[in-house]
């Protein structure tokens, strides 16, 4: 039977959770019901309950290597770490357990430090589609005070590592482990579409006011044999948060719906990783200003050990900033955008030779960078107050290079490439619907313009490398198959020779040999 985990995980355990829960859905089982004594059942850990006819199909749906039996559903694995004391525990479904987790007896009640409970809620919507889900709740407590103050990480895995939710209170000057917290994990399938994924909630209480604290939440699943999904998202300040992730058709493309339930802004850091038998794809999402809702789709696709794609869509703009660190782009790691727009496309080659980028996008004024690093970056695809366009440039910037930008009309651009020791920037208003730049820089060079004849109100370019560039400033320029040649030494004998047809207001052209700029017009 050859279905994908989650689907079978909802489907049976629901029904598992609906047969065996009683009517506080929490701390008792109806025996009546399932035949089995839950006392005599966690007092026998080792017992396979291979009898129940769901734990059977459970198993056989989720198709693992390891087994999931009911005993797994009814105990959960803690695991903490408290002033560098790591300590596993197990707690029981539905009750409340005490642990002792910095391995002092003098600190918290009784020498316990923390009190946590779990519990697994089935879910079922009918509007606007038919969704099955089950959801694991862990609430947490806080009920000492000597570990206020600590470095504290917290896990509760459940079925055996198939899913697991926890948190992280980081060692900061005013942070401190929230009084309490309530964490949960909801894991779903839209039968009328097939599509799966969760919902991650998180609700913390602080004793003081929220200030500089810092909290960060994380949660796993295992969705097939081999595939593990980690999930992170932290909070500065932390924040009631609601985040659902569903998947689409296209295995690479996921939504996103992010809802803030307190009034105060925060900073948002997501992460999603990916681990295969042979490698691990990670995507780092941060939010600079996280509103109050948010909802995208967001794709991201390497085509090339260099290039990638990225495709983002949303309803509505919003007024922020988000960085995009991953290791699925080749050469470009980090994505900057400002003031996300309704739609971007964006997919990219980012080497000297044959080079391209391509840029599609519905805004009112985005900035979009892709870089190879945010220090220094070698590799830099930035372009600024970006509205609606399709845009594609192609180059070659080597010497001698060329540089081709077809645009819409109407679209006025302000972009600024650098790879590698080259860089090239244009500011360029319309109408042309392309700019065509050639050159050859040396003693006897050349260079070349063509807009086919269609004018630019003005045109700032700048392409350089180490020691070989050219700039040209023009206003109400037009040009088309128009060509400059030169022979610059001995500088007694300059010989500059035109060819094709150019027309502009006025205009400055230079190009930089060795070190240095020469001017070429207006021959002074």
């Amino acid at each position: 039977m050859k279905q994908k985990t989650i689907q079978g995980i909802v489907i049976i355990l629901s029904l598992l959770m609906i047969n065996l829960a009683s009517a506080s859905g929490i701390s008792q089982l109806n025996e009546e019901k399932t035949g089995i004594n839950i006392q005599n059942l966690i007092g026998q850990p080792s017992q396979k309950i291979r009898s129940n006819s769901l734990t059977r199909l459970l198993n056989n749906i989720l198709s693992l290597q390891k087994q999931i039996d009911l005993y797994d559903l009814l105990t959960s694995t803690i695991r903490t770490t408290c002033s560098g004391v790591e300590k596993t525990s197990k707690i029981t479904f539905g009750m409340i357990n005490a642990i002792d987790v910095d391995g002092d007896e003098s600190t918290g009640i009784n020498g316990n430090d923390i009190q946590v409970q779990y519990y697994l809620i089935p879910h079922i919507e009918i509007d606007p589609a038919f969704i099955l889900g089950l959801k694991f709740v862990v609430n947490i407590q806080r009920i000492g005070e000597e570990i206020k103050e600590t470095e504290f990480n917290i896990t509760a895995t459940l079925g055996n590592d198939l899913v697991s939710v926890g948190y992280w209170a980081p060692e900061k000057s005013g942070n401190e482990i929230p009084t309490h917290i309530q964490l949960s994990v909801l894991l779903f399938y839209n039968m009328l579409d097939s599509s799966k994924g969760f919902t991650i909630s998180m609700e913390p209480t602080y004793a003081t006011n929220i200030g500089n604290k810092k909290l960060v939440f994380f949660n796993s699943y295992t969705s097939e044999d081999t595939v593990q999904h980690s999930h992170f998202f932290s909070f500065d300040p932390p924040s009631k948060t609601q985040m659902t992730i569903s998947s689409t058709k296209d295995p690479n493309e996921w939504n996103y719906k992010l809802t803030r339930n307190t009034e105060y802004d925060t900073i948002l850091t997501m992460g999603r990783s990916r681990t295969l038998p042979t490698e691990t794809k990670e995507t780092i999402l941060t939010f600079n200003k996280f509103p109050r809702t948010v909802s995208f789709s967001l794709r991201i696709t390497p085509f090339s050990s260099e290039g990638g794609s990225v495709y983002y869509t949303s309803d509505s703009m919003y007024d922020m900033d988000v960085l995009i660190e991953t290791n699925e782009l080749g050469a470009c790691n980090y994505a900057i955008i400002k003031n996300t727009p309704r739609m971007l496309f964006a997919e990219w080659l980012p080497v000297k030779e044959r080079g391209w980028y391509h840029l599609e996008i519905d805004s009112d004024g985005t900035d979009i960078s892709l870089l190879d690093s945010l220090e220094n970056p070698t590799i830099d695809l930035s372009m600024y107050g970006v509205t609606d366009v399709d845009l594609t440039a192609f180059w070659n910037f080597t010497n001698p290079g060329d540089l081709r930008i077809v645009k819409d009309p109407s679209f006025h651009i302000d972009l600024a490439f650098i790879i590698g020791v080259w860089e090239a920037r244009l500011d360029a208003r319309p109408v042309a619907e392309e700019i065509s730049v050639s050159w050859l820089t040396d003693i006897t060079g050349y260079l070349t313009y063509d807009t086919n004849w269609q004018p630019l109100n003005q045109m700032d370019l700048l392409i350089r490398g180490s020691d070989t560039g050219i700039r040209t400033v023009a206003e109400t320029f037009k040009a088309e198959d128009f060509r400059l040649d030169w022979t610059i030494w001995p500088p007694i004998e300059w010989n500059i020779n035109s060819t094709g047809d150019i027309d502009f207001l006025s205009m400055l052209i230079e190009v930089y040999i060795g070190g240095q700029w020469y001017r070429l017009w207006p021959w002074v």
